[in-house]
């Protein structure tokens, strides 16, 4: 009997700490509050930021950002770009995991309520319109609570156009290759580069929902980027002349089918401590790639075809089973009529000795 108030004391304990994790859980949740307004950004070459504020939030709250750009395409979807958790742990979009992207995009708290997306080397392809979603989380006794979040406006970044434009081949090609062939996609200048300026070339494929798709990019130092790594091995861009830029395409598969083309930008830098200007750009015609199935053989109809092959395989077993059936019958019969020969040789033989 003396145990049931002790009993009952601790069940009753923990409920005021209940109570007030609530309580502050429901009071934190209407008090995160980040700025909205939409902004718009021009720039012509070099680094930029993308600013998320956040206007009020809790007390000792930790926050969680992430960037993420709509493109400009009407029906394009937003990417993410980089997710910085309240323990400072990054995890980047598919879209932008790789090594080169990775070391351009940052995301970084430059004071207790402003966050920036540095973009590094930006070039016409980061047009788009950029904005944060900020998560709060707070520790509530016994661990880490997210209590509510916010979405920044819209800041759309932009490039200033150079008055001057490259000349290039606009005409819209329409090639078909067969799958494991090789096929070289056509980008060229008409004219010459600017002196003291250096090409930058990106090569896009068109996918069937609508967007660009970066495939290879090389970039003014002359380095060259893979977007999606695992098209290195397959994508070539041999530059047999200044002026072209036209992209090779080995192994051809079927899922390569689709329209290509190539975008390039002519930079200039004055100085070793100035970023990277933008002098001119243009982009070619569109390349429309028809993939052809590889040409049907004996071999690849057999290999193609189940149950042929599986009866090529069994025939040789199947005739060497009938032969050796075949065989063993022949030598019964040829055992049954030899042993007939001799009881017939033996009764002759004694009925001549019953005569004699």
């Amino acid at each position: 009997m003396g145990q049931q108030p002790t009993r009952a004391v601790c069940a009753l304990m923990p409920a005021p700490l209940l109570l007030g994790q609530a309580e502050n859980q429901a009071s934190a949740e209407s008090k995160l509050q980040v700025a909205t307004e939409d902004s718009s950004v021009e720039i012509a070459g070099g680094n930029t930021a993308i600013e998320c504020r956040i206007v009020f939030a809790q007390n000792n709250s930790q926050f969680a950002v992430t960037w993420y750009l709509l493109p400009l395409l009407a029906d394009a979807k937003p990417l993410q770009i980089i997710r910085a958790s309240y323990s400072s742990i990054l995890e980047y979009g598919s879209e932008f995991s790789s090594p080169a992207q990775k070391s351009r995009f940052l995301s970084q708290r430059v004071s207790s309520n402003i966050f920036q997306l540095q973009i590094l080397s930006a070039a016409p392809r980061d047009e788009g319109r950029y904005y944060c979603v900020v998560e709060e989380w707070l520790w509530l006794v016994d661990g880490w609570y997210k209590l509510g979040e916010g979405t920044s406006g819209r800041t759309t970044l932009k490039f200033r156009l150079p008055e001057h434009q490259l000349q290039m081949e606009k005409t819209n090609h329409s090639i078909s290759a067969r799958e494991g062939e090789e096929v070289t996609l056509p980008c060229r200048l008409q004219s010459a580069l600017q002196a003291h300026t250096h090409p930058s070339a990106t090569w896009f494929q068109v996918r069937s929902s609508g967007s660009d798709s970066a495939l290879l990019i090389l970039h003014q130092d002359g380095t060259v980027e893979y977007p999606q790594e695992h098209l290195a091995a397959r994508l070539f861009l041999r530059r047999p002349s200044a002026g072209d830029f036209s992209l090779t395409l080995s192994s051809v598969e079927r899922g390569d089918a689709g329209a290509y083309y190539c975008q390039l930008q002519e930079w200039q830098k004055e100085s070793k401590e100035k970023d990277w200007d933008l002098r001119a750009l243009a982009h070619s015609g569109y390349t429309q790639l028809t993939t052809i199935p590889p040409e049907s053989t004996v071999l690849s109809r057999i290999c193609s075809s189940p149950p042929l092959l599986n009866f090529i395989l069994y025939l040789p077993l199947v005739l060497i089973l009938l032969l050796a059936l075949a065989v063993f019958c022949w030598y019964c019969k040829f055992r049954k009529n030899k042993k007939g020969n001799v009881t017939g040789w033996m009764m002759e033989l004694e009925g001549n000795e019953e005569l004699h």
